[in-house]
């Protein structure tokens, strides 16, 4: 499939659109929360002391591969006893305690202009999001603001199923009156993405607020 792809650095956006996208068939935009309305911390401070044992592109790639990872997100697993097996599954020297600090500031502040780009969506659209995230993350997200933005919200910890997987993008699907290509995905994580293009959702790839409303711009959903 042929893709547009567009980057700036200064904004920190990169995002990439598929050419057979028909944007008068788009009824509802589906955001992603952490990297694209939502800022995130380091990832790589969740390694604690072993942080300087692994590249720093290898980081997102040990985590979203991580099977504890996957089961908290889901709302399969403790948070207590989601730490205690991260510090020995990676042989860490941090206490417990402290990697409970780390892991709560991982969510961080709404990006510049987030709620605004909801608000212009929903003039047009309904607007929904689906986005990885735990059950001690999640209210944070809430008190942000985004509980109240969207027609629809799918959290892992709440739908039990995560992103990539197939699971995950079906419960959008059964839960929402649109066909798929009837729905705009935009994600900061191209396995995520392709995850979606292969139920035959349209895909946008995009970081921070502003990344996803310049791409919505030059596209013309917006």
């Amino acid at each position: 499939m042929l893709y547009r792809q567009v980057a700036d650095v200064h904004f920190g956006i990169l995002y990439s659109l598929s050419m057979r996208i028909n944007r008068d068939n788009i009824k509802l935009i589906l955001f992603d929360l952490g990297g694209v309305l939502v800022e995130l911390g380091d990832v790589s401070d969740m390694w604690a002391d072993k942080k300087g044992d692994y590249a720093e592109e290898d980081f997102w790639t040990l985590w979203l591969n991580d099977d504890s990872i996957q089961a908290i997100d889901c709302g399969k697993m403790e948070i207590g006893e989601f730490l205690n097996l991260w510090i020995e599954n990676w042989n860490l020297e941090i206490s417990v305690e402290d990697l409970k600090k780390i892991y709560r500031e991982f969510v961080r502040n709404p990006y510049p202009g987030a709620l605004e780009l909801i608000e212009d969506c929903r003039k047009n659209y309904t607007v929904a999001c689906l986005s990885n995230m735990t059950a001690g993350h999640w209210p944070i997200v809430q008190d942000f603001g985004f509980a109240d933005c969207f027609d629809h919200m799918f959290i892992s910890c709440l739908t039990n199923s995560c992103k990539p997987n197939r699971r995950a993008y079906e419960i959008v699907l059964e839960q929402c009156p649109f066909e798929p290509h009837e729905i705009l995905f935009i994600d900061d994580n191209v396995t995520n993405l392709k995850s979606a293009e292969e139920l035959g959702i349209n895909i946008l790839e995009a970081r921070t607020a502003v990344g996803a409303r310049e791409a919505l711009v030059q596209f013309s959903i917006i």
